[in-house]
């Protein structure tokens, strides 16, 4: 029983590890995104967290394909953590 314990935490990190760089890639598009705007919404998405959820609300069209591909990575994320914590 513990190998198949085993393959749900490796599993459960391969989930977390690809979610995170799903999430990173949808976060380096949503700042491409704000520098298309301007510059100062650029250094204002990268620097005030806040802002950023200004920025989607103001400009969605642009912001909402970064934005589905982030949540993706952090429900793929979510996903991983929850497989990863069988007892053993």
């Amino acid at each position: 029983m513990r190998g198949g314990i085993e393959c749900f935490v490796i599993l459960g990190q391969i989930f977390f590890f690809t979610g995170l760089a799903i999430s990173i890639a949808g976060h380096v598009m949503f700042l491409v995104a704000a520098q298309r705007v301007s510059r100062a919404w650029f250094l204002s998405c990268l620097f005030m967290p806040l802002v950023g959820l200004l920025f989607i609300i103001m400009h969605f069209p642009r912001a909402w394909k970064p934005l589905v591909v982030e949540l993706a990575g952090l429900m793929a994320m979510a996903a991983g953590m929850r497989l990863g914590e069988r007892e053993i």
